[in-house]
């Protein structure tokens, strides 16, 4: 799904819009299906309603990230980039190195290896981006920048599995074979782009810069 949603990124506008409306309007419909299969009503009030807020923040955050120019789309392929490289760094990291569990009740197969793995490959990625696109802030901050949002990333993957054990589900849905449903590819997005969105949002009050 990369290409399709990178290429959504670099056209902009309406049709930007459209896939990342589309993909949050299916993840609002896996998540009202995992509630309702809750044995009580009090779950399905605790998860429908604030997972409803929290996607709704995210899609409003991962629009207005996408200025209408060159730089909205760096910063999007950026944001884009350092969470896949987070979660390839860090499958990587645990399955070659595996070690202690990072939350054995909740998600048993992270490790402590594969967060340090997924933060690593996250600042490689803030550098390269900060080289590649010539961005005018300084390389350390953007580093420094891009671990902390592969830390909220694994945040939003660790939500996402406490909230499918309360639920008592496997997956979000079974949208993309093999795979499982939306959510279970775009917790950790969904966490990082609320993080980068607010984020930003401070940063522009401050200096009323974009980048």
């Amino acid at each position: 799904m990369a290409p399709v949603a990178l290429i959504a990124v670099y056209m902009g506008g309406f049709w930007y819009q459209l896939m990342v409306s589309a993909v949050m309007f299916v993840g609002v419909i896996e998540l009202f299906r995992m509630c309702v299969r809750a044995p009580t009503v009090t779950k399905v009030v605790t998860w429908f309603v604030p997972g409803f807020l929290y996607l709704a923040s995210a899609w409003l955050c991962i629009l207005w990230l996408r200025q209408p120019d060159d730089t909205g789309m760096t910063v999007v392929i950026w944001l884009f980039a350092l969470v896949w490289g987070a979660d390839s760094g860090a499958y990587l990291a645990g399955s070659l190195i595996g070690g202690p569990k990072l939350a054995p009740g909740i998600s048993p197969n992270k490790t402590w290896a594969g967060l340090i793995g997924g933060v690593t490959t996250a600042a490689a990625i803030g550098y390269l981006a900060h080289v590649y696109f010539d961005v005018s802030e300084s390389a350390v901050r953007i580093v420094m920048f891009s671990a902390v949002l592969a830390v909220i990333s694994q945040g939003g993957d660790l939500l996402e599995s406490v909230a499918k054990r309360c639920l008592d589900v496997k997956d979000s849905g079974n949208i993309i074979p093999g795979h499982g449903g939306v959510l279970d590819r775009i917790d950790g997005l969904v966490a990082a782009a609320i993080g980068a969105g607010v984020a930003r949002w401070n940063y522009q009050e401050h200096t009323g810069l974009w980048l």
